[in-house]
């Protein structure tokens, strides 16, 4: 392994060379691990142990400077930022950009470019860019251009701000590094450098590696194979080929270290998998098959850490040693889950429906809240249609036991500060730990996720006391943020022993004889070309510093490096595009497919999980003794409807649910009006308006009244009905349609009764009547509703008003329709209107022979008055007795079926 072989070398070249004298730089600290194994190994005799730095150790060292906190570098940037604007962004727009000036600040110092050279570039190019020769710059394109003319002046004061504090960004700690290596050199004579494993080095890096080389007893070794050295074309060696060919370090030394370990036996198993938590389980399956003697040789590689924990846990299926470099990302908890609930109700203005009730379904919170309250709480939203709500209804459906932690959690959002609201986190915190201390060793995992949930709050804590007048809600949330997703909880384990679980990057400097890489897939390795940089790609290119083809060459070396010495390699995809990745295939397995080597026993195969065609069984409900002793109730007591009765004919299934079981679904907050009360708003507008008429002959003045109380009305029953107290977003537009449909219809009305007279005779009028059928030794109640009853010209007529769209056919019946009536729910608004004039003439309310029934629909106005027809009848058809014997036939066809014992309820597929 190869820094086994950097340790053997070592020990051999400087058998001498006292230990603590020796001082080895690797890239990262976990190689740091492995070379004190390899060490201790290796010496075979009790001595001080040599150094094993990092190279960020190292440079910290030399520089005498340390590298700060990411956070405490934006709060010091900002307030240099302050000090040269005359009107400066607030830190809530400052932290949208501020990081992304910080990683070009950072940049710019570790790749050693000149300020005074860069920053007037780029000034340049924006001025180029506006230039204009017939138009003066806007008032909005000269604030740009003054943004790039002043990054110089914040990048200088930073820098002096920076220099005083002794502390700075990584970059800004490597530039004072190279600026006193030769002072460390003159310190350092008597020292053994030795380098291993490093690969693409910024330009500070470079001149810091090389004066050592140049003027101390020094080793450095390269982990690179002579297959992609020698190949120019080849970017696992690009890096190191420029440094073999520029160093003056080697002009007069022979290039060593080539190893020649890609041309070995080698299998490699491409697999394509689908979908991300698929790859997992396929991981864990494989795992399984290693024999147990090749556990610590054996590494699993996430190009997808987001994969941590399903792997995690298909791998603990086989109670597998394992160790993990991760950690366990904090975010990725229900602790984390719970405060960025409680963060966000304090990020908006108002307190939305949503997110009260996602942060009452937080499992943690609902360990500390009574179930009543919850229940009360949601229960109320829905019933009182609240989208946006005060702590004063809250507090009004609370019971007195869960007062403090009501006040905890909704506090006054409108006076609410950071450093309240980061109080309100340690409150709830405390009252947490409390309930979760009753049953400690249960909960032990969630204590410590508590406790680090603490620490972080802790760090918002100093930050605010600090930069207090910076910090609003809505950047500590940002903050929090921030810190949270560079917060993980370290996994139990030997950092030497068993199988390995690691991101990309940190298995640098490593070998296993097994490697299992996973999410091998463009766009994730390597990573996509997006990078946040307020200097353009030409001018980074010019000037020498990193790129995405940069990036897409480290991400190249780190792949085949892993390949190298590993002997058996399972290379695992996602076949399926998940959150935007995934779907193709890497370049690197493409490149290995298309490689002709000998050595490389290359077997591709794509996974497709079994699926097994669901048997879809129709729901069948026998009716008992139960069941028909409550058809019988409904018989003998509310009745049927023409929608109860429609229902059966589109579903008896859901018939048997909504008026056997009773069931109903639970009302949604309806944050935009739903069909159901867009209608009842229309309807109660329209009782009310045609109120005052009843018993009375409509004028053109009667509807000129009308409209005048239109936009009241529809107010008022809004208010009601809908329960929003002020018309927000679409919902004023569906305002606008309400009215619009209502004085259309009046409209309408008016050019009706220029020439037809009409009487009002009855407004949502309840039409109840008994049958008794000789098949039946019982009454069956029929009931319905009727929006209007009228004469027109003097015949009678029955008026139901549709908010949604009706068409002529769906209320014309030829003989085909009447054979589908109750068998078809194409024919439900015919059957409703027959229903209506049979209940009418059953209960002898008017002697009219003929009735004449029809709709008015909303969506189809224009259409005017549709009245039920007969298929050849180019008018409304008029409903006789003999029409309604037909449909008496019918209904009780359909009522012999509902009752019928031995005719079970089946569900219909829909």
């Amino acid at each position: 392994m190869f820094l086994e072989k950097v340790v053997i070398d070592v020990l051999t070249k400087y058998p001498d060379f006292s230990p603590e004298k020796m001082i080895f730089v690797v890239p990262n600290k976990r190689a740091t691990l492995f070379l004190k194994k390899y060490f201790s190994k290796h010496i075979g005799k009790i001595c001080q142990s040599p150094r094993f730095l990092s190279m960020e150790s190292w440079v910290e060292q030399i520089a005498q400077y340390q590298i700060m906190p990411n956070m405490s570098l934006l709060f010091e940037l900002y307030n240099t930022y302050l000090a040269n604007n005359d009107t400066p962004d607030d830190f809530e727009t400052f932290v949208g950009w501020g990081q992304t000036l910080l990683q070009d600040f950072n940049e710019i110092d570790q790749y050693l470019i000149n300020p005074n050279d860069i920053f007037p570039y780029i000034k340049a190019i924006k001025e180029v860019e506006h230039w204009s020769l017939s138009q003066e710059l806007t008032p909005m394109q000269e604030k740009h251009l003054a943004f790039w003319n002043t990054l110089g002046l914040y990048y200088r004061a930073f820098s002096e701000k920076l220099t005083l504090k002794k502390q700075g960004y990584r970059g800004f700690v490597y530039r004072k590094a190279t600026q006193k290596i030769n002072s460390y050199i003159e310190k350092s004579k008597d020292k053994l450098h030795i380098f291993a494993g490093f690969n693409a080095l910024t330009q500070s890096e470079e001149i810091l590696i090389e004066s050592v080389l140049l003027s101390t007893t020094s080793e450095i070794y390269w982990d690179i194979d002579k297959t992609f050295l020698s190949d120019n074309q080849h970017d696992a060696g690009y890096f190191i080929r420029q440094y073999f060919s520029r160093w003056k370090y080697y002009n007069n030394r022979e290039r060593k270290w080539e190893g020649d370990d890609f041309s070995s036996e080698k299998n490699i198993n491409i697999v394509g998998v689908p979908k991300s938590v698929n790859q997992a389980h396929y991981v864990g399956k494989l795992v399984n098959q290693i024999p147990d003697f090749q556990w610590e040789n054996t590494a699993i590689i996430l190009a997808d850490e987001n994969l941590l924990l399903p792997v995690i846990q298909s791998i603990n299926k086989n109670k597998l040693p394992m160790n993990i470099t991760m950690g366990y990302p904090l975010k990725q908890t229900s602790t984390s889950s719970l405060f960025s609930a409680f963060f966000k109700l304090y990020t908006s203005n108002n307190w939305y429906y949503k997110d009260v009730e996602n942060l009452l379904q937080q499992p943690l919170i609902q360990r500390i809240l009574s179930k009543d309250s919850i229940e009360q709480i949601t229960q109320h939203i829905r019933h009182k249609n609240w989208v946006y709500i005060s702590k004063n209804q809250l507090v009004e459906q609370l019971s007195l036991e869960d007062e403090e932690i009501i006040n905890i959690l909704f506090s006054d959002s409108k006076s609410i500060t950071a450093k309240l609201l980061i109080e309100q986190c340690f409150n709830l915190i405390f009252i947490l730990k409390n309930k979760l201390e009753e049953e400690k060793e249960t909960n032990a995992l969630l204590l410590e996720y508590l406790y680090r949930f603490y620490e972080l709050f802790n760090q918002l804590y100093d930050l605010e006391n600090q930069y207090s007048f910076l910090i609003t809600p809505k950047t500590l949330y940002y903050l929090y943020n921030e810190l949270l997703v560079k917060q993980t909880l370290d996994f139990q384990g030997e950092p030497l022993q068993g199988l390995q679980l690691m991101g990309m990057l940190e298995c640098q400097n490593l070998d296993f004889e097994n490697v299992i890489i996973v999410s091998v897939n463009e766009g994730i390795l390597p990573a996509g070309k997006s990078v946040n940089s307020f200097i353009p790609f030409d001018v980074k290119n010019n000037l020498g510093l990193p790129t995405y083809k940069h990036r897409d060459a480290i991400f190249t070396y780190h792949f085949y490096r892993l390949l190298q010495r590993a002997k058996n390699i399972h290379l695992v995809y996602n076949t399926e595009t998940d959150s935007f990745k995934g779907g193709e295939k890497s370049r690197f397995i493409l490149q290995l497919l298309t490689q002709q080597a000998d050595n490389l026993h290359i077997t591709e195969t794509i996974l497709t999980p079994q699926v097994i065609a669901s048997q879809f069984d129709l729901m069948i409900i026998e009716k008992d003794e139960n069941v028909m002793t409550r058809l019988k109730e409904i018989a003998s007591g509310r009745g049927f409807s023409p929608s109860a009765l429609t229902t059966y004919i589109r579903n008896p299934i859901d018939f048997y649910k909504q008026n056997i079981l009773q069931a109903r679904e639970e009302r949604d907050v309806e944050e935009i009006m739903e069909a159901r009360t867009f209608g009842d708003i229309v309807h109660a507008t329209l009782e009310a308006l045609f109120s005052p008429y009843l018993g009375k002959i409509l004028t053109i003045e009667s509807i000129h009244s009308m409209k005048e109380n239109v936009p009241f009305l529809i107010d008022k029953y809004f208010k009601e009905l809908y329960k929003e107290e002020e018309n927000l977003g679409k919902n004023t537009l569906i305002f606008s349609v309400i009215q619009e449909y209502i004085e259309q219809f009046l409209e309408m009305e008016k050019r009706t009764i220029s020439h037809t007279t009409i009487e009002i005779l009855a407004l949502e009028k309840d039409l109840i009547t008994s049958v008794r059928f000789p098949e039946f030794d019982f009454d069956i109640c029929l009931r319905g509703t009727a929006d209007r009853i009228e004469r027109r010209n003097g015949q009678l007529y029955i008026v139901d008003y549709k908010t949604g769209k009706v068409e002529q056919r769906n209320i014309t019946l030829n003989e085909n329709g009447w054979q589908k009536l109750i068998t078809d729910f194409n024919y439900n608004k015919a059957f409703q209107l027959l229903m209506y004039a049979y209940i009418l003439k059953k209960e002898n309310q008017h002697t009219d022979n003929e009735i004449f029934a029809g709709n008015y629909s909303f969506k189809n106005l224009e259409s005017n008055f549709l009245g039920f027809r007969n298929e050849n009848d180019k008018t409304p058809s008029a409903i006789t007795d003999l029409i309604n014997n037909r449909f008496e036939e019918k209904l009780k066809e359909l009522l012999l079926e509902i009752f019928d014992p031995n005719i079970p309820f089946l569900e219909k597929k829909i």
